[in-house]
């Protein structure tokens, strides 16, 4: 099996995080554990209350697959999407940001002071507006899309405003690597180099994946919600 497989619900779970490791990611934000056996996607995901139809959806969002079926996801599983998403920002909050910075202060710490402060507020700024443009998605987005579940009507809101508050903040770590990439020079330090690009890459991925499943899957999804 390769990247670009098309996951069913009668697959085996294990067998997806062969396909694409990210998978391993999108099991555990939908709350699901490890230790499933050999049992396929469609019985982990009854067993932990996770829509089989919307759990594969994801992740062929995800492996970028060609045909993606969405036509049998229905707007009340909805919040599950939520809740994989804010588990999502957890991850960011409390891991991947976390070890980005600790790789940054250890490269920095070989340079002068100058460079030092400069990536350590280039990346302080980058948090800052990340930490802003989640805040409004569970502070604002999440909420309306939770009144829309319960029937409760806001007609100051609707998901194309989302749309239009949705930059693409992964594009802004860019300038960071190209930093790194380009002008940090100091050979003896390439390992520490390529630790904090390793980790560059892996944030700008994940929050593409992310970005992708917001816009593919969330959006049309509320904007249904919104028409009933």
């Amino acid at each position: 099996m390769h990247k670009n497989t098309i996951i069913s619900v009668d697959m085996k779970m294990a067998d997806i995080i062969h396909i694409d490791l990210y998978n391993l990611f999108i099991i555990n934000r939908f709350g699901i554990h490890l230790g499933f056996g050999d049992k396929t996607i469609e019985e982990v995901c009854k067993n932990e209350n996770v829509d089989p139809r919307l759990f594969v959806t994801v992740c062929n969002i995800n492996n970028s697959t060609k045909s993606i079926d969405k036509t049998d996801i229905h707007t009340e599983h909805i919040l599950q999407l939520v809740n994989f998403l804010k588990n999502s920002h957890d991850y960011y909050r409390k891991i991947r940001l976390p070890e980005v910075k600790r790789s940054i202060f250890n490269l920095s710490k070989f340079y002068d002071a100058n460079t030092e402060k400069a990536l350590g507020h280039f990346f302080d700024e980058y948090i800052r507006e990340f930490k802003n443009h989640i805040e409004y998605e569970e502070n604002t987005v999440f909420p309306y899309i939770k009144g829309l579940c319960d029937g409760v009507r806001n007609d100051d809101f609707s998901i194309n405003k989302f749309e239009d508050h949705h930059d693409n903040i992964e594009e802004k770590l860019g300038d960071l690597k190209n930093i790194i990439i380009k002008y940090m020079s100091k050979p003896e330090h390439d390992l520490h180099k390529l630790d904090l690009l390793d980790k560059l890459f892996q944030l700008q991925d994940d929050l593409n994946r992310h970005t992708m499943i917001e816009d593919l899957l969330l959006t049309p999804m509320v904007s249904k919600l919104e028409t009933l």
